[in-house]
């Protein structure tokens, strides 16, 4: 608990009982959403899994919610950001094994942890990648130590968690787990953050080399990637070498 971090950052600490509740939410949303789908009400199901991902009752929304929601097609925000992308692992295996309603679990499970985990470390869901997600940190701020910071943070917390609180979760109920995620962090000057799409086709997006690297790099197994430039960064940028990754992130 004593241990340095470079931008001091309460944040970069979870509370498992946070995460938990987080879990238990999901599991419950996902169950109704099955309850839905056999009942014929697929809109009720929809409903569901929106208010899950989007936190429709979340305190604060941010500069992705507002593209979501408010903006024309074609609007773009160009920025400097540290992304953090993340992917589960052995996702085909599992689908090819396991009934669809099962899978849908998982997944209902897995993606609105990994949202809540982005947003609890004040980051932004920029976009879904089917069984994985992009995130962006650094909004409006100005150094790029405290962002990267908590990407990484938000990386390793996401692998640890699955680990130790999800995984279990869902296998005490007799659901397939993912044994294994990767995630990748990078930071790029003037990442392109777009609503883009046709008819019903439509959604946010992020676009740079920072997001491709990232998204590359997600492919590990239980591995945390740091590019050469973001750790530089968190190492150099004040010339003090104090970044230091917890090793305590759930409490």
């Amino acid at each position: 608990m004593s241990e340095r971090v470079a931008s001091k950052d309460d944040k970069l600490i979870l509370r498992r009982k946070d995460i938990r509740q987080q879990i238990a939410q999901s599991f419950a949303t996902a169950m109704n959403g099955v309850a839905a789908q056999t009942g014929g009400s697929i809109k009720l199901a929809e409903s569901r899994l929106r208010q899950a991902l989007h936190r429709d009752h979340a305190p604060r929304a941010g500069l992705v919610s507002d593209l979501r929601n408010k903006s024309r097609i074609g609007v773009n925000h160009k920025e400097d950001l540290a992304i953090l992308a993340v992917d589960m692992r052995g996702s085909t295996a599992l689908a090819e094994k396991h009934k669809a309603d099962k899978v849908f679990v998982l997944m209902q499970c897995f993606i609105p942890l990994m949202a809540f985990i982005v947003q609890a470390l004040d980051g932004e869901v920029v976009g879904l990648r089917g069984d994985g997600l992009i995130a962006a940190f650094g909004f409006a701020e100005k150094t790029w130590r405290p962002c990267l910071n908590r990407a990484y943070e938000a990386g390793a917390i996401m692998i640890e968690v699955n680990g130790v609180e999800l995984a279990p979760f869902l296998i005490e109920r007799n659901f397939p787990a993912a044994t294994a995620i990767g995630a990748g962090v990078d930071c790029g000057r003037r990442v392109t953050i777009t609503k883009i799409g046709l008819g019903d086709a439509i959604e946010v997006t992020a676009y740079g080399a920072a997001v491709n690297t990232a998204a590359k790099k997600s492919k590990l197994v239980n591995t945390l990637w740091l590019s050469a430039t973001a750790n530089s960064w968190l190492h150099d940028e004040e010339g003090d070498g104090t970044f230091t990754p917890k090793r305590t992130r759930l409490i």
